[in-house]
C-alpha cells in the first residue's frame, strides 16, 4: 500500500477515535443530572414568579388601604382640633362634629380590617416564597457540585481529545492534494468506513463478497488511485 493511503487510513482511524471520545464526553452521566437540576430550577423560577406576583398585588392592596387610613387620621386630627381649639361655640355644631368623628372612625375601623385581611393573605405567600427560595438554594448547590464533577470527569477526555486531534493534524498534513478533500466528502455518507481495504475478493465496506468482475476491476485499478466500489460506494485501497 502506498504511503499516502496508509496515512489516510491513519487519519480515518484517528477520526474514529475523536468521534468516540466526543461521544463519551457528551454522554457523561453527570450531564443528565445537570439537565434535570436545570429543569427543576426553571420550574421553581416559574412558580416563584407566579407567587411573587400574587404577593406584590397583596402588598399594593395593603398599601392603598394604609394610605386611606393615613388620610382618615389626618381628617380626624383636623376635626378634633377644630372641636377642641375653642373655636366651636354652638352645641349643635359641636354635636355635628362629634357625629362626623364617629362616622369617620367607623370607616377607619372598616379599612383597618381590610389591612389585617391583606396581612393574613400575605402570610402563606411569604411562607411559600421562603420555601421556594430554600429549595432554589439547594438546587444551586447541587448544580454547582454537578458542574464541578463534569469539569473533573471531562478533563481526562478533553486531554486525550487534544492529543488525538494533534496526531490527526500531523497525519493529514502530509497527504497529497485533493486526497483529504475526497475522504472528507465521503465521510458524510460512510463515516468511519469511508476508506476500506480490499482483501482478496472482499471490500470491507460491503455486506457480501464483491462480484468477480468487480474484484478484477479493483485489482487492475492503479495502486496510487482511490478505487470507488460500485457495490457500496466506498473508496477502496489495496
Amino acid at each position: 500500500m502506498i504511503p499516502d493511503f496508509e496515512k489516510l487510513l491513519d487519519v480515518q482511524r484517528l477520526d474514529s477515535q475523536i468521534a468516540q471520545l466526543e461521544h463519551r464526553h457528551n454522554e457523561l452521566a453527570v450531564r443528565a443530572e445537570i439537565a434535570t437540576i436545570e429543569a427543576d430550577i426553571a420550574t421553581i423560577e416559574k412558580t416563584t414568579a407566579t407567587v411573587q406576583a400574587e404577593r406584590d398585588e397583596v402588598s399594593r392592596a395593603q398599601k392603598r388601604l394604609e394610605d386611606q387610613v393615613a388620610l382618615i387620621e389626618d381628617k380626624l386630627s383636623e376635626i378634633n382640633a377644630k372641636l377642641y381649639d375653642g373655636g366651636v361655640t354652638s352645641p349643635k355644631e359641636a354635636q355635628t362634629l362629634q357625629e362626623e368623628i364617629a362616622s369617620i372612625t367607623r370607616h377607619r375601623s372598616s379599612i383597618e380590617d381590610g389591612v389585617i385581611e391583606q396581612m393574613e393573605l400575605a402570610e402563606p405567600l411569604d411562607s411559600q416564597l421562603e420555601t421556594l427560595a430554600a429549595d432554589r438554594a439547594k438546587l444551586d448547590e447541587s448544580l454547582e457540585s454537578a458542574q464541578g464533577r463534569l469539569k473533573v470527569e471531562g478533563q481526562d477526555i478533553e486531554t486525550e481529545l487534544e492529543a488525538v486531534r494533534t496526531d490527526r493534524g500531523v497525519a493529514a498534513a502530509g497527504l497529497a492534494d485533493g486526497l483529504l478533500d475526497t475522504y472528507e466528502a465521503g465521510r458524510e455518507d460512510f463515516g468511519a468506513s469511508t476508506i476500506v481495504v480490499l482483501e482478496g475478493s472482499n471490500c470491507k465496506g460491503c455486506p457480501l463478497a464483491m462480484p468477480a468482475m468487480e474484484v478484477d476491476r479493483a485489482k487492475k485499478a492503479p495502486a496510487d488511485q482511490l478505487y470507488n466500489c460500485e457495490e457500496c460506494g466506498r473508496y477502496v485501497v489495496k
